[in-house]
């Protein structure tokens, strides 16, 4: 019988204490899991030397002008600029910096009135783009000129944390551009023309921005030396809003 009792005795111990054992190792692995999982993930992404995004950056802003006569008709409020990037390549050299060239479209709309409007002068076969004042009698309330072009921006971009400021400059390829105007009859009644796409425009032009974000949103500003058309003295800038997914 004592013989019996010490046999399950030690029995009883050798079970106890392999329960702890398995218990210790189990505690050792659950650890080593939450330490695994709480380890920061590596900044692969922040520090590749080449990147590339597509649809990376959406931008809407106002356009302005220098010249007296444009700046007294134009309506801010009405002129945009709208712009999506398509694709960006980066090289990234430290953390910090990085050298970008994209792709975009963008859609401008310049609106001026009630003294000034877009006209498409005949020239052969082809309407001229032309600014015409307004003549006396004439009840013209607004004229928008639509451009649409394809932009190759190339940048510096410096950036800490999520505070990033971009600057550049970008080739402008105007593809595709359209006139209308608006005016009211002797009733009072409002009517709006197409005057067709008018030639005449600057098919390559170059301006200037920065940018600054903060996250996925920023502000940024266009500065355009160059005229839209030989025609037009317009010398204008553009300020407004970015969202980005960089």
């Amino acid at each position: 019988m004592k013989k019996i009792i010490m046999t399950l005795a030690a029995l009883l111990i050798s079970v106890a204490v392999f329960a702890q054992s398995s218990r210790d190792r189990l505690s050792e692995l659950e650890k080593a899991t939450v330490e695994e999982d709480t380890k920061p993930a590596k900044e692969e992404k922040e520090y590749r030397l080449f990147d590339v995004n597509v649809v990376s950056e959406v931008g809407f802003g106002w356009q302005f002008v220098k010249e007296d006569q444009f700046a007294q008709g134009l309506k801010g409020n009405k002129s945009s600029d709208f712009y999506f990037n398509l694709l960006e390549l980066s090289f990234n050299p430290t953390k910090w910096t990085s050298v970008t060239l994209g792709a975009n479209l963008d859609w401008t709309d310049y609106t001026v009135g009630p003294s000034n409007y877009f006209h498409g002068v005949p020239d052969g076969d082809s309407r001229k783009m032309d600014l015409t004042p307004v003549a006396s009698g004439m009840n013209y309330t607004s004229s928008r000129l639509h451009v649409f072009s394809i932009v190759v921006p190339a940048a510096l971009d410096l950036h800490v944390g999520s505070i990033s400021l971009r600057a550049g400059a970008e080739a402008n390829l105007r593809s595709k551009s359209s006139v209308q105007y608006s005016y009211k009859d002797a009733n009072g009644d409002l009517f709006t023309v197409k005057d067709g796409t008018p030639t005449g425009l600057d098919r390559f032009t170059l301006n200037y921005f920065a940018s600054l974000n903060f996250g996925f949103l920023g502000i940024y500003a266009k500065y355009f030396p160059q005229s839209i058309s030989p025609t037009i003295p317009m010398h204008g800038f553009t300020v407004g809003i970015v969202l980005n997914t960089r």
